[in-house]
């Protein structure tokens, strides 16, 4: 069968004049001569250009157009030239068969074929079903089978154009899917050859999979993936040259914005923790909790309670070393500042299975600028407030320590001293001015309460009793007994008395104190203590006391026993003195 082509015919070769004497550096357009005669060259191709000793390649490093060449970079006037036109060329005829082979064609072969269709290809390939044809104008496809599998047109490059499912796979060097679109599932994967999902990425062993998604402007362009729920952007990370790090936004156009961590468990994805509109950080929930404020930054929600872990991962842990810590800060006049501080640290070095520690709690001072610790609990359960080093289970320095009743016009104050035997001291402050000492058998439920002393609002110290009588005495006891104390100035066989009780007291006993005041010097005479008893009758005792420091002078006194309760003081030294009487004890009532 006869080729179509172009018929190759010995030619002449022919060498340009030499065009170099027109190389200035500015000029790139040339006339070519052979012996001074103008030559026009039907394509650039037939040209062989030496420009400086250097091959100049056609189309690129110049052009021609009839009998000038156009050099695309103009030629410095130091260069050389040598050019060389090859053979002439026939017009299209019909050769021999078997004349033509394919290493004789030359470029610029013009073949004119029928559009054809996938069906039947214009230029078959293996068949009339598998080569190419036109779909239409300016377009190439490729179909093999029948079948459709490519189209190059004008405006763009089109694989499968008929929706086939066929896929498409590109190899590089030592993958065999580096790209791969799995037709049948409409999947991309790179570097998968199962894919999952819409697009899937696979590293080779031993590398890293990476996403890069890169802006090269300098402004505030950003560069960002974006996640859209049909026309809805429910949100996009990424960043811009404005922030300096990773920016992760939620529904830019619509709805409320929230972020959301979930992960894989049981039949699908739970949620674990939420970034809500108000900026709170919510674990363990996805909704707020209820009747919480908006500047509750971060709260956390767990069915069987939750748990906030601070940890240190210090493996020499000693005495003073920060284990964890919450501070508190607040910015007045646009200065960051330290308000206060709770913090954990070693109370001792610590081992394996040994992790001695405290809390400090730390505020700072009007007009200071950093904490002060405050409040300690040691590693020993010891309470100190105001001191670093407590020394008991509540240790208080540099001030006072307050007890109030929610409601002081109707409560009672009320501390409590618990002992193993679950038994107890109370000292409670009542609404009517009262402080008493008593004692309970059950704690918890102040059940077996017994009041021991009571010291009332008239300063009355009160043993046995929460009454007391009438008397005045400083000191009454209940059930007969009483301590009770007096004081004067006496004279010479002047009295003092001091009310025990009634008449009713048939027989009492006890200690009476005696501090005879010398009047001449105010100096203290006389200290002493007697064990009394009498019956309900006048019974006397005469006392000598000899004085304590200069033996200048003797006191004498008695003192009596006298009915309707009452014990009397009797001056008997010879001069006025200055006396305190006070008696301890008790009495028996007869009614």
């Amino acid at each position: 069968m006869p080729y179509i082509g172009k018929q190759l015919v010995r030619g002449q070769n022919r060498k340009l004049d030499d065009i170099s004497s027109g190389f200035n550096g500015s000029q790139t357009t040339f006339t070519l001569q052979i012996a001074s005669q103008n030559v026009s060259v039907g394509s650039a191709l037939q040209l062989w250009i030496s420009v400086g000793g250097v091959i100049q390649n056609p189309l690129t490093d110049f052009t021609i157009a009839g009998n000038q060449i156009t050099f695309t970079t103009a030629p410095a006037a130091s260069l050389d030239f040598f050019g060389v036109i090859q053979g002439d060329v026939t017009d299209t005829n019909t050769p021999g068969d078997a004349t033509v082979t394919t290493s004789k064609l030359a470029t610029g072969l013009t073949v004119n074929l029928a559009d054809g269709s996938a069906a039947t290809s214009s230029l078959q390939l293996g068949g009339t079903d598998s080569g190419l044809f036109s779909s239409a104008a300016d377009k190439v496809n490729v179909t093999t089978g029948g079948v459709e599998r490519l189209e190059i047109g004008s405006s763009e490059v089109v694989f499968n154009d008929p929706s086939n499912d066929v896929d498409f796979r590109v190899e590089s060097n030592g993958q065999t899917h580096m790209l791969f679109v799995d037709a049948g599932n409409d999947r991309i994967g790179i570097g998968a050859a199962t894919v999952d999902e819409k697009l899937h990425l696979e590293g080779s062993s031993g590398a890293n999979t990476n996403i890069k998604v890169e802006s090269t402007a300098t402004g505030s362009e950003r560069s960002s993936i974006e996640f859209y729920n049909g026309a809805i952007s429910r949100g996009r990370v990424g960043g811009d040259n404005s922030f300096d790090g990773l920016t992760l936004d939620s529904s830019t156009t619509s709805g409320t914005s929230v972020i959301r961590f979930r992960t894989a468990g049981g039949s699908g994805f739970n949620e674990k923790a939420r970034l809500d509109a108000s900026g709170r950080l919510l674990v363990g929930t996805s909704s707020a909790i209820s009747g919480s404020s908006t500047n509750d930054n971060l709260q956390l929600v767990n069915s069987a309670g939750s748990i906030l872990s601070v940890a240190s991962s210090d493996t020499t842990i000693a005495d003073g070393t920060r284990i964890g810590e919450i501070e508190f800060w607040g910015q007045p006049g646009s200065t960051w500042g330290n308000f206060a501080t709770i913090s954990c640290k070693g109370d001792a070095t610590a081992a394996s299975n040994d992790n001695p520690g405290r809390l400090t709690f730390s505020t700072t001072a009007d007009g200071a600028s950093s904490p002060t610790e405050r409040l300690r609990l040691d590693s020993s359960g010891n309470l100190g407030l105001g001191v670093t080093a407590p020394a008991s289970i509540l240790h208080v320095k540099g001030g006072s320590l307050t007890v109030e009743h929610a409601t002081p016009s109707t409560g009672t104050c009320q501390l409590n001293i618990n002992s193993e035997n679950n038994s107890q001291v109370t000292l409670t402050y009542d609404d009517q001015g009262s402080i008493v000492f008593g004692t309970a058998s059950t704690p918890a439920t102040q059940a077996g309460f017994s009041e021991k002393i009571r010291i009332d609002s008239s300063g009355r110290l009160l043993v046995g009793t929460s009454a007391g009588t009438s008397s005045p005495n400083a000191i009454q006891t209940g059930g007969g007994g009483t301590m009770i104390s007096s004081s004067g100035s006496v004279s010479n066989n002047g009295t003092l008395s001091i009310t025990v009780g009634t008449s009713n007291i048939c027989f009492w006993s006890g200690f009476l104190f005696v501090n005879n005041i010398d009047a001449a010097n105010g100096s203290n005479r006389t200290q002493s203590t007697f064990s009394v008893f009498a019956d309900n009758q006048n019974a006397s005792s005469q006392f000598t006391q000899i004085a304590s420091r200069n033996g200048s002078s003797s006191r004498s006194f008695t003192v009596t026993y006298v009915d309707n309760g009452i014990i009397r003081f009797t001056n008997t030294s010879g001069s006025t003195c200055n006396v305190s009487i006070g008696f301890f004890g008790g009495g028996i009532n007869m009614g």
